[in-house]
């Protein structure tokens, strides 16, 4: 291969052009978004349903969050605890739940080239991200979120990740900017 280039290294010029800025909230809703679009196996993998679904109590009982589950129906154990969207949902409204949300959280593995964390940050939601994912983990810096390993960590990392949002050290839109890649241009 002579380039690397994602699609998600794009995703600073979809979001900017599509979303209407004028007419949305800047009101953070929830302090985490997850996004899961299916209930196919590959869904479930590539999105690593699974371990969410690990982390989702322990963020829920030690740090009060509040959680909107997008695509997939939440186990029966959480509901009642979080908030869920069945099904897909259109891109105008995926971005408005990114930008009601404080954190986007990626447990993915598999997603080599996930364009849901640049949306994000275009948003100016921070991310939290699977440690091991092939691709995404490029989009973290300090000023955008961090890396968790695992149910054991992700409790600590969102704390951190949360502080950070409150005392204003996160600039993940600001971030996102200056690193994104552009079409080019004449």
């Amino acid at each position: 291969p002579r380039l690397m280039f994602s699609e998600s290294d794009i995703q600073w010029r979809v979001v900017n052009n599509y979303y209407d800025w004028g007419k949305r909230t800047n009101h953070r809703e929830f302090d985490l978004v997850f996004v899961n679009p299916g209930w196919e196996k590959w869904h479930n993998d590539t999105k690593n349903f699974p371990l969410a679904c690990l982390c989702f109590p322990k963020l829920i009982d030690e740090l009060g969050l509040k959680i909107m589950i997008m695509g997939r129906e939440p186990p029966d154990y959480l509901r009642g605890k979080i908030k869920w969207i069945k099904g897909m949902v259109n891109f105008d409204v995926l971005l408005d739940y990114f930008r009601r949300s404080k954190v986007l959280f990626v447990p993915a593995i598999s997603d080599a080239s996930p364009r849901i964390i640049p949306q994000a940050l275009s948003m100016d939601t921070a991310i939290v991200v699977n440690r091991k994912i092939v691709g995404g983990w490029k989009y973290v810096n300090q000023y955008t979120g961090a890396l968790f390993t695992d149910e054991n960590d992700v409790v600590d990392v969102f704390d951190e990740v949360l502080r950070k949002w409150e005392w204003g050290d996160l600039r993940p839109r600001e971030s996102y900017r200056d690193e994104a890649s552009y079409q080019a241009q004449r």
